[in-house]
């Protein structure tokens, strides 16, 4: 009977215990449910009862949008930043407490549209950046305020692959930076209620910095030219292993795209850098490269048979800094020489502050070592035949950055709009087909 009744007590205490526990689990369920619906009701009373900024009320959308184009892209172009840190830094709890402290009114900020045209042999974007801060568009005129120094155009050839040259006022941009920096930390939760003092650092900062000192050591002027690119044998060392997992260390080949290129900066302190140049070739035996004065220019000698490029040469001379891979463009300059540019190439470059230009086509061409599958070879030839040049252009305009960026195309289509997607069925069947060849294959040797 004692151990009737001492089993009897255990359970019911086990009992109550499981009752107290479901109980528990029952009150936690109710407190979530209320936690959950309060959160809602902020997330909705603080999202979309306040006063959100609209594309309707945005007084700028039609100074940059252009209602006759195929389709249009709009978006302010300095809170893309400002949003990927609120997703970084989980913004969302600022959503279920109180309202974020982060500025909505950006009507002073950049605005940027990209207008695009679906013509018969080509597509056509136009891109346009406005502010209506009259001190933003005041400095973005004077980050355009500048040209392309003739010297570095001198360095195109029509038979390159592409290139893109650069041109902007190196001192307007250190000072944009600077107006950059106040922006953001002014609109940080961490730093907003301090932006006096961040102010008055950034302020110390640009008072440090001698912005006319970068200018005269980088002015702006920039060009990197893509000359050609060839397949070039390479060793790597690789490890074969037998039965019971002991390996061997053996050299084998493969084949790399090896790039011929050359990258020109307009500099004013030639000094400077000259130095700076010279610099590497105290430390040659002790840190073991080969670097070389050549006189007149430098070496960089690389193991031809573990890497593509050859060897790299270094140049500063009548206020250029070059680096290429291109022997030829050392003998020009050294020389005095240059290449023979085309008028269109040269007038695009010099009355722009940005220029690009690719040969699809040759670009297309030397790439195509790479694929090696028959499916790939053949959307290669396709596009070959199909793809136009890619060309870019870009200055300051009507109170605003402009560009113009074209893509032409070859072959038998109503226009570039139907090009899009012939393209991607034409790629579509290709691959198809040679899934089902495959397939086929297979089936026959099994």
């Amino acid at each position: 009977i004692a151990e009737n009744i001492e089993t009897y007590k255990y359970h019911i205490q086990d009992s109550i215990q499981n009752a107290r526990k479901s109980a528990w689990y029952k009150q936690q369920e109710e407190i979530a449910k209320i936690k959950q619906q309060i959160a809602a009701e902020n997330i909705i009373a603080n999202t979309f009862n306040s006063n959100i900024a609209s594309i309707e009320n945005e007084l700028n959308y039609k100074k940059i949008i252009d209602p006759t184009a195929q389709a249009s892209v709009w978006f302010n172009y300095e809170t893309l930043l400002n949003h990927y840190w609120r997703y970084m830094y989980g913004d969302i709890y600022a959503m279920l407490d109180k309202k974020p402290a982060y500025t909505k009114d950006t009507t002073g900020n950049f605005k940027s549209a990209f207008n695009i045209y679906f013509e018969k042999d080509k597509i056509r974007i136009e891109q346009k950046t406005f502010s209506a801060d009259p001190q933003l568009a005041n400095m973005s005129k004077e980050l355009m305020n500048s040209k392309q120094n003739t010297a570095l155009v001198n360095y195109i050839n029509p038979d390159n692959i592409g290139y893109l040259s650069i041109s902007i006022n190196t001192e307007a941009m250190a000072n944009y930076c600077y107006m950059l920096l106040k922006k953001y930390f002014k609109n940080r939760w961490l730093t907003n209620e301090y932006a006096d003092v961040v102010d008055a650092y950034i302020d110390l900062l640009q008072i440090m910095i001698d912005e006319k000192a970068i200018a005269e050591l980088m002015p702006g002027n920039f060009l990197f030219v893509m000359h050609d690119m060839k397949t070039k044998t390479v060793t790597y060392k690789d490890y074969q292993y037998d039965k019971e997992f002991h390996y061997r260390e053996v050299d084998k080949t493969k084949q790399e795209l090896s790039p011929n290129f050359t990258v020109i900066m307009e500099t004013k302190r030639q000094d400077f850098l000259q130095r700076i140049a010279q610099l590497p070739v105290k430390y040659t035996k002790k840190e073991k490269f080969n670097y070389k004065d050549k006189g007149g220019y430098y070496e960089l000698v690389f193991d031809s048979a573990k890497y593509p490029i050859n060897s790299l040469y270094f140049i500063v001379k009548d206020g250029k800094a070059i680096v290429t891979t291109s022997k030829e463009v050392v003998n020009i300059t050294l020389n005095n020489k240059s290449f023979t540019i085309d008028t269109d190439t040269k007038n695009s470059i010099l009355n722009n502050n940005y220029s690009l230009k690719i040969n699809t086509k040759k670009l297309i061409e030397q790439l195509s070592t790479e694929f090696h599958t028959q499916s790939s070879k053949k959307i290669t030839d396709y596009l070959i035949q199909n793809l136009g040049n890619i060309k870019m252009e870009s200055h300051f305009k009507d109170g605003m950055i402009q560009g113009t960026t074209t893509m032409s195309i070859n072959g038998n289509h109503a226009n570039s709009f139907e090009f899009l997607f012939d393209m991607m069925e034409n790629i579509h069947n290709i691959i198809e087909k040679d899934r089902q060849e495959k397939n086929i294959e297979e089936m026959g040797h099994k």
